[in-house]
């Protein structure tokens, strides 16, 4: 994963504490979205999905 499109998607959700590129992020987000169905969480990972898919187009 691109940190800078990371660093995006935590700046265009407005929280820095999404986790860090050192660690498997995607996964947490995507345990904790299942586990918790955290609004915040769901956004940011839309967020930085539909971002993977803009770069790619």
């Amino acid at each position: 994963m691109d940190v800078a499109l990371l660093n995006k998607a935590r700046k265009a959700l407005g929280r820095q504490d999404i986790g860090s590129p050192g660690h498997d992020w995607l996964l947490r987000l995507n345990t904790f979205r299942h586990r918790r169905h955290n609004k915040i969480v769901n956004k940011a990972i839309t967020t930085i999905e539909k971002m993977q898919a803009q770069a790619f187009d």
